[in-house]
């Protein structure tokens, strides 16, 4: 269900949704909700920190926000955040991305992809102060913080040449070897976080090509590498290393992966030549790879479904170029996966009174109805038990879940002049109610539009719009803006009841709603499914006390995913997957993953309820054309 949510401590920056017919609802629209990965809370952290608030945390105003800044990717000198800026479609994107650079002067665009899903994506560092308004804007589908990739490292001694028998088939590792491949010929891409930007080592790249470690410098190109720096580790060239010592003729390229998923994309498609992303000639070099490989992971990748790097992968696989992945270092028990086996919600909050709750020492008090208004997920196949136990030592822990609606997708277009339209005015709170006559059918797509009109001097409307099912299911409550354009798939046939209900704003802590008139008008639509569950993940001690909610806005930010960095501050923790929304279409998504990254440590994820043989491989590594190894230490 759309929510707006209760989602931090700091009283300047809540945001409270009233479901009943009579209350109104709270909210500072500083804080918009298409936003991903904690963006959220960084936004909400820098309000906190211009109202007075002290930056205790690192500079932050809370520990969440100190935990997500430590996992996000950021620009070394200004310290502004990487996003990805998903477009909706509604405005080309080559306007959307002048739109940005005029209207907004210190966010720095750094890659885009054009095509992705239909509608693209821009990639760059943003100001976190206008990150609101850029969310807000026309054409946005929705804000997405880039997380720091993990590196899939292993021991720095190569046995490459040893574990590919590279001396059956080299006469410079033995000269009885009745065949002599040494990679003459072949070109291969490789992407890593950096070539030569450490300035942790003494070892320069320079001396490698000296000492034979790498091609001399004419057939070892570097088309991106990081700024030097103490955070990269030039993996990258020991990669590099490691293909010279098994295929010594071949030319090799680098290309960094650690500025950001669009960017990366990019990279793998110029190691591989392909038209429209090849660097400048003369960095180039007229280099086109046969064979690309990484050692990179974007945590926040589907796990369900291709994401912005598998696409590259996929690009560049049916262009005739071999590709090869690491799958992570991380052990099937570091994770979770099951089909969701849903428990109704019942009532109260412990198992005293709430039979969902039975088995469990959970207590709710604390924990927004509204996330676990559609119930929870049963981690028990043969029972009954919504609470998993889960191993959770460390700090700064990188979590994420995910389910298999689809990613991103184009938001569906409207067909046709619109089939219900009416006007309405807002006074004193009140919330205004439509029964459109025609019938709502299962499984296809509707959107409501809603516009202030504000005819009189003085209106101020700002709508929040709600969405009932036959069965008096609130399945929608929208609020992102001003005006709201709400796109849903109709759960069940039947009629459907419109609500608009005024926004209100804090005038010294009371709150005040806006008023006015309003058009609405209501349309079918096109387009494959989007998101159509709205689970969120509880964490509770192993006394059932509430810890932390992870309540992304699902439906708004159109991508099943919850990510944390968590700090728990316990070795054991219990895990709760709720869902918010109380209906959804027959065909709604049903599979349920989440994964611990813990780099190889197997004492990480779930306690119970676990499986060495969970699937745990996903992203572009999982890509159709990929060729995936995983190692462990």
């Amino acid at each position: 269900m759309i929510n707006a949510l209760t989602r931090f401590g700091i009283a300047q920056c809540m945001v409270v949704l009233c479901f009943t017919a009579a209350s109104t609802a709270l909210a500072i629209r500083a804080i918009p909700e298409n936003l991903g990965n904690g963006l959220d809370k960084l936004v909400a952290s820098d309000i906190a920190l211009k109202a007075g608030s002290p930056g205790t945390f690192g500079g932050f105003a809370t520990r969440e926000a100190e935990s997500y800044a430590k996992a996000a990717l950021r620009d070394p000198v200004s310290g502004r955040f990487l996003v990805d800026i998903m477009a909706d479609g509604q405005v080309p994107l080559a306007a959307l991305r002048s739109q940005i650079a005029s209207q907004f002067p210190l966010f720095t665009e750094t890659a885009i992809d054009a095509k992705y899903r239909g509608h693209g994506v821009i990639e760059g560092y943003v100001a976190l102060a206008d990150v609101p308004a850029i969310a807000l804007s026309k054409g946005v589908m929705s804000i997405v913080l880039q997380l720091k990739p993990v590196l899939s490292a292993g021991q720095s001694t190569s046995q490459g040449v040893l574990m590919h028998r590279v001396n059956k088939i080299n006469k410079g590792y033995n000269p009885d070897a009745k065949r002599n491949l040494d990679g003459l010929g072949q070109s291969i891409g490789v992407l890593s976080d950096s070539f030569d930007a450490s300035t942790e080592t003494t070892d320069r790249a320079a001396a490698d090509e000296a000492d034979d470690e790498l091609p001399p410098a004419n057939d070892m190109v570097v088309l991106e590498d990081l700024a030097p720096g103490t955070t990269p580790t030039d993996e990258g060239r020991g990669m590099c290393q490691i293909v010279h010592d098994i295929a010594p003729a071949a030319r090799i390229a680098f290309a960094t992966a650690f500025n950001g998923d669009v960017s990366f994309s990019n990279n793998i498609r110029a190691l591989a030549g392909l038209p429209g992303f090849t660097k400048d000639p003369s960095i180039q070099n007229g280099f086109k790879g046969n064979v690309v490989c990484d050692d990179v992971s974007y945590i926040d990748e589907p796990m369900f479904s291709d994401g912005i790097i598998a696409e590259a992968v996929n690009d560049v696989v049916a262009a005739g170029v071999t590709y090869a992945s690491s799958a992570a270092n991380n052990w099937g028990t570091n994770g979770y996966a099951s089909r969701f086996r849903p428990v109704p919600n019942g009532t109260g909050t412990t198992a005293a009174t709430n039979s969902a709750l039975a088995h469990t020492n959970i207590d709710l008090t604390g924990v927004d109805p509204a996330l676990y208004a559609g119930g929870f997920h049963n981690f028990n196949p043969n029972g009954l038990d919504v609470a998993q136990l889960t191993n959770s030592s460390g700090s700064d822990l990188r979590f994420v879940f995910q389910w298999n609606d689809p990613y991103d997708v184009t938001p569906p277009q409207i067909v046709g002049p619109p089939f219900f339209q009416a006007d309405g005015n807002s006074t004193a709170g009140q919330e205004v109610t439509f029964t459109p006559p025609d019938t709502f059918m299962e499984g296809h797509a509707y959107v409501v539009t809603e516009n202030a009109t504000n005819a009189t001097p003085g209106e101020d409307f700002d709508a929040i719009v709600r969405v009932t099912d036959p069965n008096g299911r609130v399945i929608i409550d929208q609020d992102t803006g001003v005006d709201e354009t709400v796109t849903f798939f109709a759960p069940v046939t039947g009629k459907y009841t419109i609500t608009v209900h005024p926004f209100s704003t804090d005038v010294l802590g009371v709150a005040v709603p806006t008023h006015g008139s309003f058009h609405i008008k209501i349309n079918n639509a096109t387009g494959v499914g989007r998101i159509t569950q709205d689970f969120n993940v509880l964490f509770f001690d192993t006394n059932g006390k509430f810890l932390q909610a992870l309540s992304t806005n699902n439906f708004v930010t159109n991508r099943p995913i919850e990510f944390a960095a968590l700090n728990l501050g316990s070795d054991q923790t219990q895990i709760v997957i709720a869902r918010s929304n109380t209906a959804a279409p027959s065909a709604a998504a049903n599979q349920l993953k989440y994964l611990f990254f813990g780099n190889g440590a197997a004492d990480l994820g779930p306690a119970e309820y676990n499986s060495y043989l969970t699937p745990v491989t996903y992203g572009h590594s999982a890509a159709v054309g990929a060729n995936s190894v995983a190692a462990y230490e």
